[in-house]
């Protein structure tokens, strides 16, 4: 059904909330209600009952629905008497009350939430309504009305119970569904249409004009008015439902089968509404042609990476439609999802492959035809361990969904996750469902390692937080902005410094707010010691403390929070945590900590003594027996020290636990080829009856049981390039993509061209640039806050070229021809930028064979850098200098007193973000030249002879540059005019408008205006915006969200523009929206050199560049480290409206509260009303109502 528009709640609005009624007298006595009718009540005297399940459907595995249904008045021509409970089941909606209250208080409407309709509610991922006494506040019915009239007004929440308050006659009954909502997050009913259409035809239109005897066809009726009932007869027999309604776009379809003799058939639809009718007539026709293949697919023999394309035709009357099916070795016929044209390719092909087959069938109203079966060959290099470990990181990415791996619950495994991403690495394939795990890990590290569903916002959880530490490393992503942390920074900070207790080198978890509670064990020891070795060097105390942990048989124990010691007699052995010490040992020995040797031959040798015979191995305590789990970490260990014999025993018990064609072949397990079972029993039961329950265990045996059949330990995972391999989902060349509609944008640019002419404000050079400028010290070119390469110390605290303590090169005038192998989209963006600028400092241009300075796109270059993460004093320098602040931003040689607002707020901004006086950079009182420039409206413009060129980006740029530098009752007023120039589409022009306003406005421009409007100061301040301001900007959001294409572009000028999408996922992310899909489409529209261009298969161009870097590295003006700006209200995960953000913490509080009752604020609850009178039933001496607001959660 389609859904109803929306309306915003009104500021101030309460909590919706449930209402009971002791003893209260109505003004109106309920009579006995002739039965409802489905749609709205047309005559005034009725009313109209909307109950709208609102996202309740994603509880009960079905679709949310709306419905409206009219109770007509007791007497027919008399207006309705009644309470709103005399309407509801007058409208015919059934109706459940609790066993405390009956039907005062609702609990059921339609039978939702049924009793055993799972519903995520906070600490119950899986609460049953049992309609007892109240329902919780997360999941509840709210009550709302509205008066009646001509006109539709708006919701209004109901402050009376539904049998306290009466009814309004031509009025609407609301109820709406509350799900995890706040009083300004709780949605209204969906808001029906309140006038009939005009027109008192009906237009009837057939799919088909002429049909076979028989087939299927469906007609759609137009003009009805919204909800209006319509009947529907073919040839006079009814094939609509008596009680069928138009939708809210006034339009109804019928489907239904034609007549079975030729002739012709007419369709007659008839509404609600006396007179209005209308009709249509087709054909139904003799039976036409089968279809006839005319072209069969042929065999293919394809290498593993590659793609295979098969191509079949038919021919037919009339002409048929096409699915394509394939067939496994052994196995059945299925349909292959999505693939429906003539040609269907098989991208990324694997081994797993080879032998399958693939064919089309055609079908039309007269038969169906099916093509010869062509067979699919996969050619590749012989793998060492056999094929065994691709298949089953083939198996793995069908388990993904959006890059994760589910939990046995609710939700996503994070941890599990990673591993898949571990197990791809060793397995050598899977490119883009590695990228695609990487990705939503980024996106995910608080919810898995800290703080996620913790109260404080600082808590940090010390096995995840080193997982992701390796996770990032594997993926060769920057581990200093991983999900925007530096989670090398954070695992080095969870490690217990206390030289002289027992526990100095202890990974362990932080929690402020309960401090004794830890989770840490051997395996977040040994992925510590593993993520740091590889990322820089690894303290010796954590070595040191990994090394207390092994007893004297050579095993390690898991847990060690008990005081005892290793060889006290109170652990045991287990298998999976020595597997991976013994791995953090080795990886630790290659980074160049000592004396590990003896150690690590003690664990291996243990590991050979307690192998089973048939080369299986167990776990530890509850897990001893054996497992494919525990036997693939182990036999990953035995590899990495060659030792043969045991490895090749055990990756022979885990092989012959794989599910493969040949021992799957017609068993319920057949469509699992890859996966590996956890032990014998395991795979038996797959066998019989599938994985059912047990998918999730398979999913965690094959993670790590495939470090059997492919042995790559973790010193080395990552170092070798994926091969594309399978992709995540089925692939099907998709239809090819609508070419988007450009949104129409002034004629660019705001920023002068350094060309000095009169026609334009130049950005004027001095003169051109002497050849001999002393370079001013920089970092080295890609230089960024990536950690050093581990020198050779034992501790890792060595540097390599470039590092601490290694000599920077020389500054280049010229980009490298390439990026530095292995390097990031960042990285290598970076190295581009600070490879072009002459002498180290700016960025030169040529206008008519003369060379000036372009101090714009030099200043574009430093605040990309900036956002980077890898700020170049040097640039800073120079642009904050004298001569350039004479140049750029008082266009000195061209003018005497000109004074420039958008240079000065790039001035501003860029002293104020890099710790200079923005009141005296350059001998300059840069702050109180651009405050000079602005109105008593807000508005800023240029001093020039050559006019005032001041655009929207500008003015944006003007109010960040006074947030920072503290001057905000300036940049208040600033805002206020962004928040006014705003276009119809939510975007924001060029060029601010006049009085009339603008229709549609630019993405590029819109992403800075974007982080003007959310800016705040850094001071720990709660942001206040107006509601103007707050209103465009929850407008922009959306807007930008929205314009944005599939594949993560913004369109400029009929093409995907980089420098637009650049800016606009900026502006997003900023606001914490996620734009991964957009960094992944820039990173592949890079050149070579590092660079972006402006359009896909241009060369590299720096502004565009400049556009693109904060994307690619995860960074914004409003998120730097410096923590100067900051954003005012963020996106809470789940929704696209805007939250406020809290305050950053500038001492020990642990955030802000929300507020209880009394406090003037609105928090939902459900509430008994009784005689005037309001209590709080739930929560309050539970303490929930007063909780902890995250940064980024829904305040």
């Amino acid at each position: 059904m389609v859904r109803l528009s929306r309306l915003r709640p009104p500021l101030g609005l309460a909590a919706a909330a449930l209402l009971v009624v002791a003893s209260a007298p109505v003004t109106a006595t309920a009579q006995q209600q002739p039965a409802g009718h489905a749609g709205y009540c047309t005559d005034g005297l009725g009313v109209t009952v909307v109950v709208d399940f609102q996202d309740l459907g994603a509880f009960g595995g079905h679709d949310g629905e709306l419905v409206v249904r009219c109770a007509p008045p007791a007497v027919p021509g008399q207006p309705f008497e009644g309470t709103g409970l005399d309407a509801l089941k007058g409208a015919g909606i059934q109706v459940a009350g609790t066993d405390r209250w009956g039907e005062a208080f609702i609990c059921r409407l339609q039978g939702r939430p049924a009793a055993d309709e799972p519903i995520a509610i906070p600490g119950d991922p899986a609460y049953l309504e049992p309609c007892r006494d109240t329902p919780p506040a997360a999941a509840y019915w709210s009550y709302w009305h509205q008066g009646g009239g001509a006109e539709w007004d708006g919701w209004t929440y109901s402050s009376g119970g539904v049998t306290y308050r009466n009814a309004v006659p031509g009025g609407f009954e609301g109820w709406s569904f509350s799900h995890d909502a706040t009083a300004e997050t709780n949605p209204f009913p969906g808001v029906p249409a309140y006038a009939l259409p005009a027109e008192a035809t009906l237009t009837v239109t057939a799919d088909a004009d002429s049909v076979a005897p028989g087939a299927a066809q469906a007609v759609t009726v137009a003009g009805l008015a919204p909800y209006e009932q319509v009947s529907v007869d073919v040839d006079g027999a009814g094939v609509a439902p008596a009680d069928a309604q138009a939708g809210a776009d006034g339009a109804y379809r019928a489907e239904f089968a034609a007549a079975g003799t030729a002739g012709a058939s007419t369709v007659t639809a008839t509404g609600a509404t006396a007179g209005r009718t209308g009709s249509t007539t087709f054909a139904v026709d003799e039976p036409g042609r089968a279809p006839e293949v005319t072209t069969h697919p042929a065999d293919l023999t394809v290498a593993a990476g590659g793609a295979a394309t098969f191509t079949a035709a038919a021919a037919g009357e009339p002409a048929p439609t096409v699915r394509w099916q394939s067939r496994a070795p052994g196995g059945e016929w299925a349909d292959i999802a999505w693939a429906t044209g003539t040609t269907y390719t098989v991208d990324g092909v694997t081994s797993a492959q080879n032998g399958a087959r693939y064919r089309a069938v055609f079908t039309n109203a007269s038969g169906e035809a099916a093509t010869g079966a062509a067979t699919l060959t996969v050619t590749w290099e012989e793998n060492p361990y056999g094929p065994g470990g691709e298949a089953a990181a083939s198996w793995l990415i069908g388990e993904l969904d959006d890059g994760a791996l589910p939990g046995p619950g609710f939700g996503y495994d994070w941890g599990l996750t990673i591993d898949a991403l571990f197990a791809l690495h060793a397995a050598g394939v899977g490119e883009t469902a590695a990228e695609q795990i990487t990705a939503a890990v980024e996106t995910n590290v608080a919810e898995y390692a800290g703080p996620g569903w913790y109260p404080h916002p600082d808590t940090r959880i010390a096995g995840a937080t080193a997982k992701v530490l390796v996770a990032a490393v594997v993926a060769e992503s920057d581990w200093t902005r991983f999900g925007g942390r530096d989670v090398r920074q954070e695992t080095l900070d969870l490690l217990v410094d206390d030289p002289g207790g027992v526990e100095h080198g202890r990974l362990k978890d932080h929690n402020p707010d309960y401090p004794l509670n830890d989770t840490s064990n051997i395996f977040g020891q040994s992925l510590a010691v593993i993520g740091l070795a590889r990322s820089g060097g690894v303290p010796q105390e954590a070595v040191d403390f990994l090394l207390k942990q092994q007893c004297a048989e050579g095993w390690f124990r898991m847990f060690y929070n008990d005081g005892t010691t290793c060889d006290s007699g109170q652990s045991s052995p287990d298998r999976d945590g020595t597997a991976m010490a013994v791995q953090a040992l080795m990886t630790a020995r290659d980074a160049g900590v000592r004396g590990l040797d003896d150690d690590i031959d003690r664990a291996l040798d243990w590991f050979e003594d307690v192998q089973g015979a048939d080369g299986s191995f167990g776990g530890g305590v509850s897990t001893e027996a054996p497992n494919t789990n525990s036997t693939g970490l182990v036999a990953q260990a035995l590899a990495a020290d060659e030792r043969d014999a045991a490895y090749e025993a055990a990756a022979a018990w885990v092989g012959g636990l794989q599910v493969t064609a040949d021992n799957a072949a017609g068993s319920a397990l057949l469509a699992e080829v890859g996966a590996i079972a956890y032990n014998p029993q395991s795979l038996a039961d797959g066998l019989s009856g599938g994985m059912g329950l047990g998918r999730d265990q398979w999913r965690r045996a094959t993670a790590q049981a495939i470090f059997a059949l492919a042995p790559v330990s973790f010193a080395d995972l990552g170092k070798d390039d994926l091969d594309p391999g399978p992709s995540p989902t089925p692939t099907p060349k998709p239809t090819p993509t609508p070419t988007r509609t450009s949104t129409p944008t002034p004629t660019p640019t705001d920023r002068p061209t350094p060309r000095p002419t009169p026609s334009d404000r130049p950005t004027p050079a001095p003169s051109p640039p002497p050849a001999t400028d002393p370079p001013l010290p920089r970092p080295p070119a890609g230089a960024g806050p990536r950690p050093p390469a581990p020198g050779p110390q034992a501790d890792g605290s060595g540097g390599g070229a470039g590092g601490p303590g290694g000599a920077a090169p020389a500054p280049s005038s010229t980009p490298s021809a390439s990026p530095t192998p292995g390097a990031s989209a960042a990285d290598a963006a970076v190295a581009y930028l600070t490879g072009l600028l002459t002498g180290g400092t700016h960025v030169l241009t040529t206008v008519d064979g003369a060379t000036y300075v372009d101090y714009a796109l030099t200043a574009d270059v430093a605040l990309a850098l900036l956002q980077a993460g890898a700020p170049d004093p040097a640039v800073t320098a120079f642009l904050l200098g004298p001569d350039a602040v004479a140049g750029y931003a008082h266009g000195e040689p061209y003018e005497t007193a000109a004074r420039y607002a958008g240079p000065l707020a790039d001035l501003v901004l860029l002293a104020a973000l890099t710790g200079a006086d923005p009141h005296a950079a350059g001998g300059t009182d840069l702050a109180a030249e651009l405050l000079a420039l602005q109105d008593e409206s807000g508005r800023f413009a240029d001093v020039s002879g050559l006019g005032d060129h001041v655009g929207v980006e500008d003015q944006a740029m003007a109010v960040l540059a006074l947030t920072a530098a503290g001057e905000q009752p300036a940049a208040a007023a600033g805002a206020e005019v962004l928040a006014a120039a705003q276009c119809v589409d939510g975007l924001f022009p060029e060029r601010i408008p006049g009085e009339e306003g603008c229709a549609a406005g630019s993405p590029e421009v819109s992403g800075v205006v974007l982080q003007a409007l959310n800016a705040a100061p850094g001071d720990g301040r709660v942001a206040q915006l107006t509601e103007t301001r707050g209103a465009a900007l929850t407008t922009a959001v959306r807007a930008l969200a929205e314009a944005c294409g599939a594949d993560g572009a913004w369109v400029r000028d009929g093409d995907c523009s980089v420098p637009a999408t650049g800016s606009a996922a900026t502006g997003l992310l900023s606001a914490g929206m996620d734009v991964s899909a957009t960094r992944l489409w820039l990173e592949s529209v890079r050149s070579g050199d590092g660079g972006l261009p402006p359009r896909a298969g241009d060369p590299s161009d720096v502004a565009a560049t400049a556009r693109a870097l904060p994307v690619l590295a995860g960074g914004s003006l409003l998120t730097l480290p410096s923590g100067l700006l900051r954003p005012a209200v963020e996106r809470p995960a789940g929704q696209l409206d805007l939250a406020p953000a809290a305050a950053p913490a500038s001492d020990d509080r642990s955030g802000d509260v929300v507020p209880v009752p009394g406090d003037g604020d609105d928090v939902p609850w459900p509430v008994a009303a009784g005689g005037g009178a309001a209590l709080v039933v739930v929560g309050v001496l539970l303490g929930w109502l007063i909780t902890t607001r995250r940064r980024g959660a829904a305040a």
